[in-house]
Formats: C-alpha cells, sequence, structure tokens
C-alpha cells in the first residue's frame, strides 16, 4: 500500500514494558473503533460490487453528498469569555460548566487583561463580614503572594479575636430559624444565581488565586469552572434526593463552620459552603490564611447573589486558638 501510494504513514503504541497493559487498551479500543458498524472498515473486508455491503456504503456516501450543505462552515469552537453571559435554566438538567479554551485569540486576550490587572492591583484591607457588618478591628493579616517571594504584603486583612467568634455564632443561630423556612426551590434559585455570579466573576476568581495561591491561570480556571458545577448541581440534586425519600424528614443541621484548605481556595470552599446553604443552613467561613483574598472573592459573589449577609458570615482568623 506504501509503495502505490506513498507517504504513507504507520504509527503504534510504544511503551515501556511494565506499561503494556496501556498498548493493549489503545489497541483494543483502536479494534472497537474500526469494527463498529458504521465505520467503513467494518464493510472492506470482503466487499463486492452490488452485494449489501456495497449498497449500505454507496447509500452512506449519496446520503453524504445530497446534505453536503447542510454541514455548518462556522467554527464549532466560538467560546468569548470576553462577552460572554452565562445563564442557566433551573428547570434544565445538570451538565458540566466547560473550562476556558485557552486556544482561541479572544480568550487569550481575555487572560493577557486578568494577568495585567492583577499585577498591578493595589488592595484594600480585607474586613470581617458580621451580621452584614464590616469591621476592621486590625489590619494583622498578610495576604502573601507566593509567586513574587520580593513582594513581602501583597494586601492584609482583619483577624477576628474571640470576641468576634462569639458574635458570629450568636448571629448565625439566630439566623438559623429564618433560613430554614426558605422553600427548596427558592434555595435552588438562589444558587442558581450564585452560579450566574460565579461565571461572571470567573476572571477576577482567576486573577485572585494566581496573586493569593500562586496558582497558573489553567489551575484556577477549572476550579471556577467547579464551583459553577456545584452551584447548579446542589440547586438540582437536593429537591430529587428529597423526592427519592419522601417518607423521610430533613432537618437542617444549623450552623455549618467551613473550613477550607489553601491549595483548592475556590472549588472546596465553594463546595463546603453551597451544600451547606442548599440544605438549609447557616454558614461561617473561615478561610485559610494563605488565601483569604480568594475567598473573598467568593463571599462577595455569594452575597450578591442575594445570599443574607446574616446566614453566610466571613471571619478570618490564624490557626490558633481562636481559629
Amino acid at each position: 500500500v506504501q509503495q502505490a501510494a506513498g507517504g504513507l504513514l504507520l504509527y503504534a503504541p510504544v511503551v515501556k514494558k511494565d506499561d503494556f497493559h496501556s498498548a493493549i487498551a489503545y489497541l483494543v479500543r483502536r479494534l472497537d473503533e474500526n469494527t463498529a458498524k458504521e465505520n467503513f472498515l467494518h464493510d472492506l473486508f470482503g466487499l463486492t460490487v452490488g452485494d449489501a455491503r456495497w449498497d449500505k456504503q454507496k447509500q452512506f456516501f449519496l446520503t453524504a453528498v445530497a446534505r453536503r450543505d447542510e454541514a455548518s462552515t462556522e467554527p464549532n469552537r466560538t467560546q468569548n469569555r470576553q462577552t460572554e453571559q452565562r445563564r442557566f435554566n433551573p428547570q434544565s438538567p445538570f451538565y458540566n460548566e466547560p473550562d476556558t479554551d485557552f486556544s482561541l485569540p479572544a480568550n487569550q486576550a481575555w487572560v493577557q487583561q486578568i494577568v495585567a490587572k492583577w499585577q498591578a492591583i493595589e488592595l484594600a484591607p480585607l474586613p470581617l463580614q458580621i451580621d452584614g457588618e464590616l469591621l476592621n478591628p486590625n489590619q494583622d493579616g498578610i495576604g502573601r503572594d507566593p509567586s513574587r517571594p520580593e513582594l513581602t504584603t501583597a494586601y492584609r486583612y482583619a483577624l477576628a479575636k474571640p470576641d468576634h467568634i462569639e458574635r458570629a455564632l450568636q448571629v448565625a443561630v439566630d439566623a438559623q430559624a429564618t433560613w430554614q423556612q426558605w422553600r427548596v426551590d427558592e434555595r435552588k434559585h438562589l444558587l442558581i444565581q450564585v452560579a450566574e455570579k460565579l461565571a461572571a466573576r470567573r476572571g477576577d476568581l482567576i486573577g485572585a488565586a494566581m496573586l493569593d495561591g500562586g496558582k497558573t491561570v489553567e489551575q484556577a480556571d477549572v476550579e471556577v469552572s467547579e464551583a459553577i458545577d456545584f452551584a447548579n448541581y446542589y440547586a438540582r440534586s437536593f429537591a430529587e434526593i428529597r423526592a427519592d425519600l419522601a417518607d423521610c424528614t430533613f432537618t437542617p443541621f444549623g450552623t455549618v463552620l467551613v473550613t477550607p484548605p489553601w491549595n483548592f481556595p475556590i472549588a472546596i470552599p465553594c463546595g463546603g459552603m453551597l451544600a451547606a446553604l442548599m440544605a438549609g443552613n447557616t454558614v461561617i467561613l473561615k478561610p485559610a490564611p494563605e488565601t483569604v483574598l480568594v475567598a473573598w472573592q467568593l463571599v462577595n459573589a455569594l452575597w450578591d447573589a442575594g445570599v443574607p449577609k446574616n446566614v453566610l458570615q466571613f471571619v478570618p482568623t490564624t490557626d490558633d486558638e481562636v481559629g
């Protein structure tokens, strides 16, 4: 065949002996594809003019030619983070939020804008948020940019003291009775609004994760997608669980403290907060001291989406007896 056609490319998996199973998996996949009924190779061997296989392939070809004008000439990859406005239908089934396609020029320009903004940004000290009040009792917390060790202070933030903790706990307990009376469909629509707000602020969440957690753009981007997935999934799944367990009574746990680690500063805290909120619990977020800025961006997105500030409070502390 190579002599007749010229330029024939032969390829096969090449692996170490210990990874031979990977080569087998690759070959099995190729065999599965090539022997599928829709594949030309399925009919190739033993094909003769005028037989049933010939007629089937002939019809495939004629149908393709007849419908050639139905095929779109537009590119399939049209994502544009600079102009998109994500909207989610509460009645539609859950589907995963797509990550950013960095091969597209518009998205590359979008990333460059994010990097430029967050490299030069000057941040005001971040406060506590207790019962809707923004409190700045001190500026003892220091945020650092792991990618720029020469920058000793990227931002400052307030640290809660024991009296702040007691107040936040009491506010959360007092808010519980009202919050748990929200209907499931009301909380569902609220989480859909959270998903849309997170999508709208993807760029700033990425920028904060870069500055605060040393994340690359790609690493932070997939975390934002996961956070959006949490909002959309929990919004839909809670009602489904209740329907499946119709003979059960669901009672909110009460106040939930979310204490995420630093290494996934967007997805993990968002997942914890949204699961607790959807189940009718009040939430206090104590962010990891290394990534307070990312947490601040997150809670602001949730508040702006409609989560009451006495239901979700923001209380940074050090990892000592107060924390």
